[in-house]
């Protein structure tokens, strides 16, 4: 949970009883971390020390469930004596970020004081400012870095960067040097580290360091723009490397790669620059699935830097799915076999080399005795033999879709060696359909691949034949020998049919008296084509909604739309509601939500900006850190509409956050109205004492309150969502700041929740 809701209001009393998960909220609110030379470890063989970190490693490392919000597009520069000023959260989530803070990369310039290899095998670095004022900015093992983690190449740079410059050992050394620092925000624990900040604040993980930024011979760095590439079989994928020039440097950079897994090949273009260079990985088809790291370098004159990334080379189709050869499969029968049937094939499946001869009949051809084919039975002895098939969208391999088959094959004779490829509706006893010839390039050892459309109907199966005479009719006399096939199953049921249910556009606003209006499509999946039923639920108070058509009826594959209008009456409840739309269809339904806008009539003007926070970041809002929140990253409390919402207090312990913005209103509006959704939960028990506070004020540009619009507190504790008003036409024409104050004491938690904030003039 992102807040303790369950801890308990000390009581003056000789004994406290508490339960168990009171105890953990207690302990939870109060962590309480060794020095970090005796931290928690966990063993790592391949880390520096042979250990790596525990506590909220998964946020130092980018492995944690938020990790998707962090920012990596956007560097913000930023001072140590800021970050230093923010407000730390009491009790740090462990899988969870604070935002905005560690959501922000941040670029700080400062002075390296010292550095330090820790037992969890981070570099510990003392960064300092001109007025001596310190933080802690770590650059993690690479080896100690989760799999899957947007900062791991990243990572791995800094480490190399700073190895070339530095050997960090288990006792502090002295530095004093500029550097330039790009990393992650991380609330730590406190528990007495080096160079740590009041709040606790560090760079962790560092994702670039620069030497003498500014100062010092000429020099360059090199970046990677995705730091992470994938690529698919039998595809290529692209990633820029920038070159930035430090202290004047001007030259031409020379790019090279190495590490490059079996299979990749890498190209730059241009091959050399001053600026940028786009570099090309090409994965073949047969090239092997997984993650490798490759190593970048750029070399001027007498410089050179390197820097990582990982390469992903992913199955071809995105999750091929391997033929299942079937021995009660029956495959066609010939009338007659020629001669040719005793010779055997010479497209040989699943041969890379040779061996034991040069005639094609070796261990792992295609069984190929003449009396099986004449009695049309099948053979399944090609348990060695590489044959793939995947749906060209990752997903099963179900009628109708796109498929990809690859072969790998020893080809004698390009003029007469040939793969056919047929398919049939029904496996147990098919009826064959020619789909397409796969003709090889080149003799040898390669792999064969083609696209084909899965056929619709019922049990799918796909007969792969082995041509070596070069006739295209199958089992006519002396060209095809019938246990040169493999027959093997797709799938083995259709799947249901079914529709998709989407909203264009989701987020609507309109005024009293208006109307607007989005698009509602049903798609049909996996042939539907079924008349499908439209409702709507959670209008606002005076707010009606209407169908242009309903039902409607997708064609099977294909989509229908109707256009869903809200009609807001003159006197219809202003502000935003979430409203959900549900089709149906027998036994098939589904829903989606938009969000609903309503504003005073009269020419209304709404003046905040995000009011709902569903840009998922602060401006122009100010707040206090870790208050803004969505649906995912904090758990107990949810937007009103839309995912995102802030979170004032809840801690159950002694904490004031705010939330306020600034906003000019317009000379010659004759009523101003400031709108809000709140939501007040509380664990303490009182029904006299206000214990915690939120009051809603209106400040001048001074920082002056100029008047308490309202103040709520535990006592106003109530289930859902309630929308407040004030009026504050009084400020007409002026600028104003309104100002959310959340005050909470030293126990018993009290969470004001607020969300749609608007502020309309007419």
């Amino acid at each position: 949970m992102r807040r303790s809701h369950l801890l308990h209001r000390l009581a003056f009393s000789a004994c406290l009883l508490f339960s168990a998960p009171a105890v953990f909220a207690l302990e939870q609110s109060f962590p309480i971390e060794p020095d970090a030379e005796h931290e928690e470890l966990i063993a790592t063989p391949n880390a520096s020390t042979g250990s790596c970190g525990v506590e909220r490693w998964s946020v130092k490392t980018g492995t944690d469930a938020d990790v998707g919000l962090v920012d990596l597009n956007h560097v913000v520069p930023q001072t140590i004596s800021y970050l230093r000023g923010l407000t730390a959260p009491a009790n740090p989530p462990a899988n969870n970020r604070v935002q905005p803070t560690e959501t922000t990369t941040f670029v700080v310039d400062a002075t390296l004081v010292e550095y330090k290899l820790e037992n969890d095998s981070d570099y510990h670095l003392v960064i300092a400012d001109a007025q001596g004022n310190t933080m802690i900015a770590e650059i993690p093992d690479p080896a100690c870095v989760g799999s899957g983690s947007p900062f791991a190449s990243a990572i791995q740079s800094a480490r190399q960067q700073f190895d070339a410059t530095y050997t960090a050992t288990t006792s502090f050394q002295t530095a004093n040097v500029p550097v330039q620092l790009t990393g992650v925000g991380f609330f730590d624990f406190q528990h007495g580290q080096t160079g740590v900040a009041p709040n606790a604040i560090e760079l962790h993980p560092v994702l670039g360091i620069v030497f003498n930024p500014g100062s010092g011979n000429p020099d360059f760095a090199l970046s990677a723009n995705p730091g992470n590439v994938s690529v698919t079989q039998g595809s290529s994928a692209t990633t820029t490397i920038a070159v930035t020039p430090q202290n004047g440097f001007a030259g031409s950079v020379a790019f090279s790669v190495s590490g490059l897994p079996s299979g990749v090949t890498a190209a730059f273009n241009p091959a050399s620059s001053t600026s940028s260079s786009v570099l090309t990985f090409s994965a073949g088809l047969n090239a092997p699935a997984g993650t490798s790291v490759v190593t970048v370098t750029g070399t001027s004159g007498s410089l050179s830097h390197s820097l990582a990334l990982n390469l992903t080379v992913s199955v071809a189709g995105g999750g091929a799915q391997t033929a299942v050869y079937n021995s009660t499969l029956k495959a066609p029968a010939c009338a007659t076999v020629g001669s040719s049937c005793d010779s055997g094939p010479t497209l040989l499946l699943g041969r890379g080399t040779l061996s034991g001869g040069a005639e094609p009949n070796q261990p792992n051809t295609i069984n190929n005795s003449c009396a099986d084919g004449n009695s049309g039975t099948f053979h399944s002895d090609e348990s060695n033999d590489r044959i793939v098939i995947a749906s060209t969208d990752g997903g099963p391999l179900t009628a109708g879709k796109q498929a990809r088959l690859t072969a790998t094959v020893w080809v004698y004779s390009t003029s007469a060696d040939k793969l056919d490829l047929y398919s049939a509706a029904n496996a147990n006893s098919p009826s064959w359909t020619f789909l397409n010839t796969i003709t090889p390039a080149a003799t040898g050892a390669q792999t064969l691949s083609t696209t084909f459309t899965l056929p619709s109907g019922g049990l799918q199966a796909v007969r792969a034949h082995f041509r070596y005479q070069g006739s295209a009719t199958p089992c006519s006399t002396g060209a095809y020998d019938e246990s040169d096939d493999l027959v093997f199953a797709v799938n083995s049921t259709a799947p249901a049919p079914d529709f998709s249910l989407s909203a264009t556009p989701t987020a609507l606003t309109t005024t009293q008296g208006g109307s607007a209006a989005s698009t509602i499509s049903i798609g049909s999946l996996n042939g539907f084509s079924a008349a499908t039923n439209l409702s709507v639920a959670g209008l606002p108070s005076g707010v009606s909604a209407a169908f242009s058509s309903n039902p409607v009826t997708p064609a099977a594959g294909g989509s229908a739309t109707t256009t869903l209008t809200f009609t807001a009456a003159a006197g219809a409840a202003t502000g935003t509601a979430t409203v959900t739309v549900t089709a149906s269809s027998g036994s098939l339904t589904h829903t989606t939500t938009l969000s609903l806008t309503v504003n005073p009539a009269g020419g209304a003007t709404q003046l905040l900006g995000n009011p709902g926070f569903e840009s998922g970041a602060a401006a122009p809002w100010s707040m206090s850190t870790g208050v803004l929140c969505s649906n995912a990253s904090c758990s107990g409390e949810t937007a009103h509409a839309g995912s995102w919402f802030v979170w004032l207090d809840g801690y159950g312990a002694t904490t004031t956050d705010t939330l306020a913005q600034t906003v000019a209103i317009p000379a010659g509006k004759t009523k101003a109205t400031l709108s809000y959704y709140l939501h007040i939960d509380t664990a303490e028990t009182s029904t006299s004492t206000a214990y915690d506070t939120l009051t809603v004020q209106v400040l001048n540009g001074s920082g002056t309150v100029l008047k308490t619009l309202a103040t709520y507190s535990n006592l106003n504790a109530a289930a859902g969502y309630a929308q407040h008003t004030s009026d504050v036409s009084a400020y007409i024409g002026q600028t104003v700041t309104i100002k959310f104050t959340g005050k909470e004491d030293a126990s018993l938690q009290t969470s004001f929740v607020l969300d749609d904030i608007t502020l309309t003039v007419q």
